[in-house]
């Protein structure tokens, strides 16, 4: 998807629009909106196809649930590479009164808002991946892949996530990005994150 041929209210284009992530994630938070509502009332990937098929009507028989959320990618203008984003979380130890940091970090996120006052400030959750029948988080990852912008070696997606990636996991905890610091956006298709 880019911004070439961006039209206000389109989500199509190819990234030469400052503007164009900031107004792919406004469709977004307005999809995720309609798609909580219409479940209160009732109950191939790309941006417009993962916007159109979470606001798309209710059906009594349908398989699936209806999801709540479109996880996305950022892509940084410096190196184009993904985005990883970083946050800690207070955990506490079964059996004892004990609590640890745990450091999360993953390049998919949900959208929470955007910032009161704000065009282009968005806070953003990141999601972990889940993988097997288990719905444990992956642990198909990397360790040693670096996700900086200068590695040319492991800083791959697909060397970040599981291999097999069912779900994503709401770690509940976010980050608030500035849109306009990135060149792209690609979106998952739409899902029920785990708790």
């Amino acid at each position: 998807m880019g911004c070439n041929s961006y039209r206000r209210g389109d989500v199509g284009g190819d990234f030469r629009s400052e503007s164009c992530v900031t107004d792919v994630v406004r469709n977004i938070v307005r999809a995720q909106k309609k798609a909580v509502e219409a479940e209160e009332n009732t109950c191939l990937t790309g941006c417009d196809r993962s916007i159109n098929e979470l606001l798309s009507p209710f059906e009594e028989n349908r398989e699936r649930i209806r999801h709540n959320t479109i996880p996305f990618m950022l892509f940084s203008k410096e190196c184009g590479k993904p985005f990883t984003g970083v946050g800690v979380r207070q955990r506490h130890n079964k059996g004892s009164n004990h609590s640890f940091f745990e450091c999360i970090e993953s390049p998919v996120f949900r959208v929470k808002s955007f910032l009161d006052n704000s065009d282009s400030c968005v806070r953003l959750e990141l999601l972990t991946p889940v993988s097997g029948p288990s719905g444990k988080p992956g642990s198909n990852q990397n360790p040693d892949a670096d996700r900086h912008c200068h590695d040319r070696h492991g800083s791959s997606l697909c060397n970040i996530l599981p291999r097999h990636t069912r779900n994503f996991r709401a770690t509940g905890i976010s980050i608030t990005v500035d849109l306009h610091c990135f060149c792209g956006i690609s979106c998952l298709d739409p899902i029920t994150p785990l708790h």
